[in-house]
């Protein structure tokens, strides 16, 4: 990388390895049903709204992982799970980060 050159990712943005992104969008890799919303910097609300949001463009059955520093992340997201119908396949701590795996729920899965 060139002397000033920036990869475009940074604290909320969301997508797939090797995706650039401009702003907290929740992007999802279609071909793969797998998605992954960088949460880390960013304080309650944005990582459950930004869960929610990256959900929402699955198919059921798909896989999100998020990675969040919010402590609050680990109350908040295994509740959204819970709420909005979804599996929370595991969930972790490296270090201060908190990582969340989550499969869509829905009539497909």
């Amino acid at each position: 990388m060139a002397s000033g050159e920036t990869t475009g990712r940074g604290p909320g943005d969301v997508g797939t390895a090797g995706e650039e992104a401009t702003a907290p969008e929740a992007t999802v890799e279609a071909s793969a049903g797998v998605a992954t919303v960088d949460a880390i910097g960013l304080h309650c609300p944005m990582p459950v709204l930004l869960a929610r949001k990256a959900l929402a463009k699955l198919t059921a059955g798909g896989r999100l992982t998020v990675i969040a520093t919010d402590p609050l992340a680990g109350l908040d997201i295994p509740n959204l799970v819970r709420e909005d119908g979804h599996v929370l396949v595991s969930q972790r701590r490296e270090g201060d980060r908190f990582i969340f795996e989550i499969a869509k729920g829905g009539a497909e899965a």
